[in-house]
């Protein structure tokens, strides 16, 4: 899957990372412990992903969410953009340049 292979890819890179299953996970973690980063699918199996990020806004508005799909439309994009991603990126995913859009995001900051 591809939440166990980016997982692999950003621990090896040096990032600290915990992966979840589902949105309902996503929040019950986001109440407890500050992310600097979030990456969301929009396919989830118990939500929307930009029904997520709009929790996810709230909970922690300062967490950098960038959304992460296969199945692109200009609807997703907007709803994204508007929810307060701070990138929208397509599957498949490239390791190089997701590793090149943390570091970017993150020196954003």
């Amino acid at each position: 899957m591809i939440r166990e292979s980016l997982g692999d890819l950003l621990t090896a890179e040096g990032y600290d990372v915990e992966t979840v299953e589902t949105a309902g996970e996503a929040i019950r973690k986001a109440k407890d412990v500050q992310y600097d980063v979030g990456l969301l699918d929009i396919k989830l199996p118990d939500m929307d992903g930009t029904r997520l990020l709009e929790k996810l806004q709230a909970l922690q508005p300062t967490m950098i969410k960038i959304m992460v799909t296969g199945y692109s439309t200009l609807e997703n994009a907007a709803k994204s953009m508007n929810y307060g991603a701070a990138d929208y990126i397509l599957k498949p995913v490239y390791p190089e340049t997701l590793i090149r859009l943390l570091k970017e995001k993150l020196a954003q900051r």
